[in-house]
């Protein structure tokens, strides 16, 4: 699952992600328009929880998370401290999804 976030302009900002198989090819993308914009990191936070929960939902395990803000990416890695809000917040909403029956690769 790749998940990105951006600004659209002054009032607001746009999340997405595509799901790939193991062949790579899409079998899942979602774009969405919100408004408000609260600042980048905000927003790829915001873009994985939002992607995360929607290939969940749909049904898919064994998920390999990819993103391009190291920000979530190195608070997905190291969970386990919570000494940050967003650390705290990725961890409260993981713990909340590992009753699913699904293995979380992080890359």
């Amino acid at each position: 699952m790749n998940f990105d976030a951006g600004k659209l302009n002054d009032w607001g900002r746009c999340i997405r992600f595509v799901l790939r198989d193991s062949m790579g090819d899409v079998v899942l993308a979602v774009s969405k328009h919100m408004s408000g914009f609260h600042g980048v990191e905000t927003a790829e936070v915001e873009a994985c929880l939002f992607s995360f929960k929607q290939v969940i939902q749909a049904g898919y395990s064994n998920i390999i998370i990819e993103g391009d803000s190291l920000l979530v990416i190195s608070k997905l890695q190291n969970m386990s401290n919570i000494h940050s809000f967003w650390a705290f917040v990725f961890l409260k909403f993981f713990k909340q999804l590992l009753v699913f029956p699904f293995m979380l690769g992080i890359m």
